[in-house]
Formats: structure tokens, sequence, C-alpha cells
């Protein structure tokens, strides 16, 4: 066999020997040998601290552009807020009552399923009553305020067999599901008000249980006094049974609920975001102003408008406005 010959047979060879070798024990690679059971990222509650955290995400949205639709173009609009400075949007925003088909699915198709997926993970990763009863605090904030949109949603039937599809709930099935959900949960921090768990797994209240169980009561409340004028005993009875909790609801600004985020996505969407999709509405800034409001200087910047007749102030957009 010349020199050549047996060149190629020995490359051949390590071809055969390295696809075999390659493929033989494939799903063995990248593990790592020492943690068969996946028992590293179980530490300091990485992967438990994960889904806690993603799921604080989406009470009030910090994903830009899911901000942006559900704080800024609808709710903003909605609330007298914010005003679209888009010309792209006239006539087919939710100021005008005509949304695009693809704004109005938004908060559903995004909140729900990211919501359910991280907590549905959660609920394979412990069993701790702590953990799981301020998850189910977050994702109760977190839905109700879809149900808020849309009306009947998912919700008592999500995650049978892990499955986030499920049949629809009329409103007073998931408020009331929400409320004794929230009264279980409350019920078991309160019995473990002392055990605080670790900060880095808590980007709300670092993970300080009495504060978790005042929020609670707060959304409890929350809940309550939608319900005053359908089911008025039923709502004063859960209002009062907030008001007489050992605990309470929040009552100073020292338990405010907030969610720490690198930059804040609600003003990177008001002043970053395409251009500035969004202004401040005439509605608050003519109230504002109107009542001689102390915070004007802290929410808006003065026009630097220079026309005749224009006097100096704040001005707002007109909501809804045709450019």
């Amino acid at each position: 066999m010349t020199m050549k010959n047996i060149i190629k047979t020995a490359v051949l060879a390590g071809v055969v020997f390295g696809t075999c070798a390659c493929t033989d024990k494939y799903e063995e690679y990248n593990k790592n040998p020492y943690d068969a059971n996946h028992t590293q990222v179980e530490y300091d509650g990485y992967n438990v601290g994960a889904s806690i955290k993603a799921m604080e995400g989406y009470i009030i949205p910090v994903e830009t552009n899911l901000n942006q639709f559900t704080e800024c173009l609808l709710g903003g609009s909605f609330g007298g807020y914010l005003a679209d400075s888009n010309k792209g949007f006239v006539g087919k925003n939710f100021a005008t009552y005509n949304p695009q088909e693809h704004w109005i699915q938004v908060a559903f198709n995004d909140i729900i399923p990211n919501t359910y997926s991280s907590y549905l993970q959660l609920k394979e990763l412990t069993d701790d009553p702590v953990i799981i009863s301020v998850a189910d605090i977050v994702r109760i904030a977190a839905m109700h305020r879809v149900s808020d949109m849309y009306g009947p949603i998912p919700y008592t039937k999500i995650g049978e067999d892990a499955k986030l599809t499920a049949p629809y709930d009329d409103v007073k099935t998931v408020y009331h599901t929400m409320i004794g959900e929230l009264d279980t949960a409350i019920a078991a921090l309160t019995e473990n008000r002392t055990a605080n768990f670790s900060a880095d797994i808590d980007n709300v209240f670092a993970g300080n249980v009495e504060e978790w169980v005042k929020y609670a009561n707060s959304l409890k409340l929350r809940l309550a006094m939608r319900l005053a004028y359908c089911e008025p005993d039923y709502a004063k009875t859960k209002a009062e049974e907030v008001m007489a909790h050992e605990i309470g609801p929040m009552t100073s600004n020292s338990d405010n609920a907030y969610n720490i985020v690198s930059k804040s996505p609600f003003r990177v969407v008001m002043y970053d975001y395409n251009g500035g999709d969004s202004r401040v509405s005439a509605d608050l800034t003519s109230y504002m102003q109107g009542y001689n409001d102390p915070r004007c200087p802290k929410y808006f910047t003065k026009t630097t408008f220079e026309i005749d007749g224009f006097e100096e102030g704040y001005y707002g957009l007109r909501t809804g406005i045709d450019f």
C-alpha cells in the first residue's frame, strides 16, 4: 500500500470513528457529569428566583414593547394620561376605539402564557408554602388586569395537565376564584410571617413576607371594591376582612410595591421607543394646571414653543387627535 493510500485510509477511519463517537452518546454531551440531577442550578434558589422574577415582570410589563401596548397605548389613552403622537396610529388606535387587530391581542397572548409557564415551572421546583403563596399572589395580580381588559378569560382550568389552553370563565367566577386564592395565600403567609426568603429571588419586596401579606390584602381590597355595585354584600364582607386582618393592607409609602428594573420601560416607551409614540395627554395637563397641582414640574416640562399668543406652561396632546 502506497503512503498516499495509507493516509486516505487513516483519514477515512478517523472520519468514521469520529462520526460514531459524536453520535454514540449524544445525549450525554453538554452535561456536567458531577451534577447528574441538575442540582447546581437549584443552589440559592436560582430556578425558583428566575420563575418568580419572570412572573413579577408581567404585572406591569417590563418588556418594552408589551409595556407600550398595555400601559401607554391602551391604559394611557383610556385613563386620560397619554395621547398617541405617532401619525401612523391615527384612526386605528385605542383612543379612537378602533385599535388595530394585533393591538387587541397583545395582553391576552403575551401575559397569560408567559405568566403561567413560569408559574407551572415554579410548582415543579418547590412545594414551599411561602414561595407558592407569593407566586399565587403575583399570578393573580397579573391575571386580574387581563380580566379587566377582556372580561371572561381562561382561568380556573389553566395548568390542568400542564396545559395552557383552557375554557373561558365568566368574570364573576374569575373574581371569586381569585379572592378565594388570595385568602389561602394570605393565611399561609400570615402563619409564616417571619419566614423571610432570599432577597435575590424577589425584585419587589426582597423576600419580606409581611410586605407580601399587605400587598395581597390590598389586592383583595381592590377586587372587592370592583364588585361593590354588582355584589355589594359580598364586596363589603371581603373588604371588612381585609381591614380586620392582623397585618392588614398597605398603609404607607414604605409598603409600596416596586419592581426595580435597570431602565424604566415606561420612560423608554415615552421618550425613546420608535422616536416617541406617546406624549402626555391634554386631559391630564388641563386638570393638574387648573387645580394648581404642585406636582406639575415633576411630571411635565414646560413648552418651548415660540408662537404669538401662546402662553408659557404645560401643554398636552389631545387624545385621539388627527394630526
